[in-house]
């Protein structure tokens, strides 16, 4: 199991600290304008036409996913030294951490997200496959997973900072438990921007869905010795394959299939590491190390 020396208790609150300060402020005009008037609203934060606020607000946007980003480098920064930065960056680009893993991270939304929205198929739900025309744009999906909606912008934090961290006083599962709950907290704002793909969800069932995901994270993120690089590629396939198939995660196979998932992993690796016993001796100690 990969986890720090410690609890560091003031360390994690400066983290989210961070990580929710910097998101949630930058989410805030995308919410005020979602419930008010836009024209009045837009002259009165820029004083400038509509367009020109409209743009800063979409930067502002783009930026906000990378609050736990922000945070965990920050934090790391500011508590551990500069070497230690260094050290946090360069285990992300070790493949040799990551091992099979990483390809497990890039399979396993597949078979979590894709197999159950075919199953339907014959249930009378058609797929709506709009890429299927130009394949391409699939590569760009990717990528911008892989760097701003959800990979690089979050992992680094959940994972690569606060997961170890949260280990060091709680087994694995319940550390799950506890990030997955805050990951989804950190959302919140998100349903009350129009068009968000949260906008109009159930919170609860989003809860649920990250809760249970982010017990199969950390089972990765454990066997790969702590690779943030195998937490990254696993966000932004999840993200991807959801936006392959739309309304994937809505229907009864999704969730049983998870939920099947996660007890196996579970019920194998035990809820202490997520690791297999002859596979703990691979633990490594020193977040940044």
């Amino acid at each position: 199991m990969y986890r720090t020396r410690e609890f560091e208790r003031k360390n994690l609150f400066l983290f989210f600290t961070i990580a929710f300060g910097w998101s949630w402020l930058l989410w805030l005009p995308s919410v005020i304008i979602s419930v008010t008037d836009k024209q009045s609203l837009m002259y009165w934060m820029y004083d400038v036409d509509i367009s020109l606020g409209l743009g800063l607000i979409a930067i502002g946007g783009i930026l906000s996913t990378f609050g736990p980003l922000v945070a965990a480098f920050a934090v790391t920064g500011l508590t551990e030294g500069r070497e230690s930065v260094r050290r946090f960056w360069r285990r992300f680009w070790d493949v040799r951490l990551a091992g099979v893993w990483l390809l497990v991270s890039f399979l396993l939304p597949l078979l979590l997200i894709a197999i159950p929205r075919l199953l339907v198929v014959p249930l009378g739900y058609p797929l709506q496959l709009a890429w299927a025309s130009q394949p391409a744009v699939l590569v760009g999906w990717f990528l911008n997973n892989l760097t701003r909606s959800g990979g690089i912008s979050e992992e680094f934090g959940w994972r690569g900072y606060a997961l170890p961290r949260l280990q060091a006083r709680w087994n694995a599962l319940v550390s799950s438990i506890v990030l997955g709950v805050v990951w989804a907290v950190w959302h919140v704002p998100l349903w009350f921007v129009a068009g968000s793909s949260q906008q109009g969800s159930s919170f609860w069932l989003f809860l649920a869905n990250l809760g249970l995901l982010s017990g199969l994270y950390t089972w990765l993120f454990n066997n790969a010795r702590g690779s943030t690089l195998v937490a990254v590629v696993f966000h932004a396939m999840g993200n991807t394959v959801s936006q392959m198939f739309p309304g994937s995660t809505s229907n009864l196979f999704y969730w049983v299939m998870l939920g099947l998932t996660v007890v196996l992993v579970v019920a194998v690796n035990g809820p202490r590491a997520l690791v297999r016993k002859g596979r703990e001796s691979l633990q490594v100690s020193g977040a940044a190390t």
